[in-house]
């Protein structure tokens, strides 16, 4: 918690905070080779890591040392390569107990932090690309946004997404994003449909949209385009 680390697009580099202070400490020039989209840290205190996730030729992932006591540190100690037909990997979440690490695109690339970083392609049943990601508190499913009107989840200890697993929603129309409230089972997905910009609330231990006692959708108003 004393550090905050920005990825910006434009420059390539990686900005380091304190927070104590809110100043830039360090820059971390082109880390990776490529201009960065995403950043996500490792929780497990036995694996020191940040992933820096980007597009050179194709998508990429670099993993960089965030051990203050490593003699590699806020260097890159390995670079995990993506498919290239996936798509753009543009972000990226993290199991709590750094194991997996899950990457946007065409099909949600699992990167195994205890097997030498391999990869499997999870490919949506029925969502042309993911967006967004979030993982339940439990650390035991992915919760998957790609512009439609359901979010589809998998399971963490699974290597396929099954069609049965999703969560409709009921006046959902472009489910762009999803975030999961730390310590519950609440989470929000965002919607924008044109017209209303909303979120919406589900819950992460029935996999059911929130809705009010007469089973009608219960949206938070949102100003601007989500």
């Amino acid at each position: 918690g004393k550090e905050a680390w920005v990825v910006n697009n434009s420059s390539g580099t990686v900005s380091i905070v304190d927070t104590a202070t809110n100043t830039v400490i360090e820059t971390i020039y082109n880390p990776c080779g490529y201009s960065p989209t995403g950043i996500v840290f490792n929780p497990s205190p036995s694996r020191l890591e940040a992933y820096v996730v980007g597009n050179p030729d194709g998508p990429a992932v670099c993993v960089v040392d965030t051990d203050p006591l490593s003699p590699d540190y806020r260097t890159v100690i390995s670079t995990v390569g993506l498919d290239p037909d996936d798509g753009n990997g543009e972000y990226a979440v993290v199991t709590p107990d750094g194991s997996y690490v899950y990457v946007t695109g065409n099909a949600v690339t699992r990167i195994d932090t205890t097997d030498s970083y391999s990869i499997i392609l999870m490919y949506p049943y029925d969502l042309s690309t993911v967006t967004y990601l979030a993982v339940s508190n439990d650390g035991t499913k992915v919760y998957a946004a790609g512009g439609d009107s359901w979010l589809e989840f998998f399971y963490t200890s699974a290597d396929t997404i099954s069609p049965d697993d999703y969560i409709d929603f009921y006046d959902g129309y472009n489910i762009n994003a999803v975030a999961v409230v730390p310590g519950t089972d609440l989470g929000l997905v965002t919607d924008d449909d044109g017209y209303y910009s909303v979120a919406y609330p589900f819950n992460t231990s029935e996999d059911q949209e929130i809705t009010d006692s007469d089973g009608y959708p219960m949206p938070v108003d949102l100003y601007g385009t989500p």
